[in-house]
């Protein structure tokens, strides 16, 4: 039997641990909508930190308040593009946080894939600076109608250029994890997702790439649908500047906008060739330097997942077959048999965790090496936190023994 004094030690043991268990689960269920740990914001300097560091927020901005905006950017092509921006409850000038953008599908705004993708609510994203944007005419240049096309009806919208200063723009204005800069996208939007991760310049400042209902338009205008080349987009070769690209899909079966089995006469601006999703797919991870060849899962009747990748990297390209679904962004709650946005999140954060190799681009700003050798609870913050419970159950253990 222990002596009362050592009691009263293991008894104040036990609340600490308790308390310290207390404080540990608070933090690791912030998300209650996600499965795992999401990982705190780093602590600004640091090599993946963005200038706007430290910078004091704009009265236009308020931590967890409603939705900010809209706001008009005004870019080199002539053209401003409205949009909104949320600042996460939990945001510090002094942290770095990810920043998400959103782009919604065609004649579409900056309000309708903020209501699709939820990540405004805290329960999905408690972390990132969510940021919504309307396209020029409410379209993007993966649709045939603008920029450098035949039958461009705004030949001059530019809207890689306007993403290169928009998001320089940002970095300066909040405190930004360069290293976690991702971009969502339904149909149009998602199709501007594609060529931005084809993009030699923005495929290495945006590091993690996701849509719904993806457009893929490829630039020609005859072709089989199961094997046209892919790599030919509305603007261009598809020429990312690094492998290992991550990119995420989802699309229904009964998507009867942009088909999933693909279309040879789709385009009210020109005919261009839509790819089958799957081939899109599977282009993408030959692209990434991997095989065609992937893994499949049935995780419900209605859900078939296909993963690409290489060894300790499987998913770096995932795609979520969903039978019986429309052209809509996938949550349950429109009818869909599971919700994106939360897998989403959980691939953003583990295809960008911090047992990447951080590097430099030719223009000086701080990328991230991907890689998904190592689970989301095992980066940044989510490790020090699951390992922090560990020990506080081993010390709330001892403490029990010796009180017994």
């Amino acid at each position: 039997m222990a002596s009362p004094l050592f009691r009263l030690h293991s008894l104040g043991a036990l609340c600490l641990a308790l308390a310290l268990t207390s404080t540990v689960t608070s933090a690791s269920s912030i998300a209650t909508h996600l499965t795992f740990v999401v990982p705190e914001p780093i602590s600004a300097p640091g090599v993946n930190t963005s200038s706007g560091c430290g910078k004091q927020l704009d009265s236009d901005y308020e931590p967890g308040a409603d939705t900010a905006g809209p706001f008009t950017f005004n870019t080199t092509d002539g053209y401003g593009r409205k949009y909104t921006i949320h600042i996460p409850k939990y945001y510090d000038i002094n942290k770095a946080s990810p920043l998400i953008f959103g782009f919604p599908g065609n004649t579409n705004t900056y309000k309708d894939i903020e209501d699709q993708t939820e990540l405004s609510d805290e329960s999905m994203n408690p972390y990132a600076i969510a940021v919504y944007v309307s396209g020029v005419n409410l379209g993007f240049v993966s649709n045939p109608g603008y920029g450098a096309t035949k039958d461009a009806t705004f030949p001059k919208v530019d809207d890689i250029s306007f993403m290169e200063e928009f998001i320089e723009h940002l970095q300066g204005k909040f405190c930004i994890d360069t290293g976690r800069i991702w971009a969502v996208g339904h149909s149009n939007g998602g199709g501007l997702v594609n060529v931005m991760a084809c993009d030699p310049a923005l495929s290495t400042k945006i590091t993690a790439f996701a849509a719904n209902s993806g457009a893929f338009y490829t630039n020609f205008t005859d072709g089989d649908p199961k094997t046209i080349d892919t790599g030919t987009t509305t603007q261009g070769e598809c020429l990312p500047a690094r492998e290992h690209i991550p990119f995420i899909e989802f699309h229904g079966t009964d998507d009867h906008v942009v088909e999933y089995e693909g279309a040879d006469d789709h385009s009210s601006y020109g005919i261009r060739v839509l790819p089958d999703i799957q081939h899109w797919a599977s282009s993408w991870a030959v692209r990434d330097g991997y095989s065609i060849d992937n893994v499949t899962s049935r995780p419900d009747d209605d859900v078939k997942v296909y993963q690409w990748g290489g060894p300790g990297n499987l998913g770096v390209v995932t795609h979520y077959r969903l039978n019986g679904w429309i052209h809509d962004y996938a949550r349950k709650s429109a009818g869909a048999p599971i919700d994106a946005t939360p897998i989403i999140m959980e691939f953003f954060y583990n295809q960008t965790n911090y047992t990447t190799t951080s590097t430099t681009t030719s223009t000086g700003t701080p990328t991230s090496t991907s890689s998904a050798t190592a689970s989301s609870t095992s980066s940044a913050g989510g490790g020090k936190l699951a390992e922090s419970y560990i020990i506080v159950s081993i010390v709330a253990g001892l403490a029990l023994k010796w009180l017994l």
